[in-house]
């Protein structure tokens, strides 16, 4: 792991391991300060939890795994169809939604770890997924050029 500094504090830029940019000196990493070796296949999306508390990847199978960010291990891994690859995930409050190459989008509840929804309605594989108004909204994009608000 690199060294982390906190930019709020009075270290000189030329401490900081990066690249200014801007008029307000904003430092832009040159190097990551952490990796994670999530997945035996490809990473096809990457969500942050705006509590600062999850990271959630999706790969390229059909797992969506949870990922606390303060020890980098696995909190859970959420399933999807078993032969279909997951594409697009979102997060917000105690909901994740996930995507998927079969034309549905899932939903789970973090809490209890189960789906509790499954959305149809897509010609073709859901390529993206938000969460929205408070978790009031869902709204799917597909590679059938259309969007859904479920």
């Amino acid at each position: 792991l690199t060294k982390t500094f906190d930019i709020n504090t009075n270290e000189s830029a030329s401490k900081l391991s990066g690249r200014m940019f801007g008029e307000k000196g904003v430092i832009l990493p040159s190097a990551p300060k952490l990796i994670v070796q999530a997945h035996p296949s490809d990473i096809a999306s990457v969500r942050y939890d705006n509590s600062g508390s999850d990271l959630l990847a999706t790969c390229g199978d059909s797992l969506i795994t949870i990922w606390d960010t303060g020890n980098g291990h696995s909190n859970t891994s959420l399933r999807g169809a078993n032969t279909h690859f997951m594409l697009g995930v979102d997060l917000s409050g105690g909901t994740v939604a996930g995507s998927s190459t079969d034309k549905t989008c899932r939903v789970w509840n973090t809490r209890t770890k189960r789906m509790i929804h499954q959305l149809v309605g897509h010609q073709h594989k859901v390529t993206c997924v938000r969460i929205f108004n408070k978790e009031k909204f869902i709204i799917t994009g597909s590679a059938d050029r259309s969007l859904k608000v479920w």
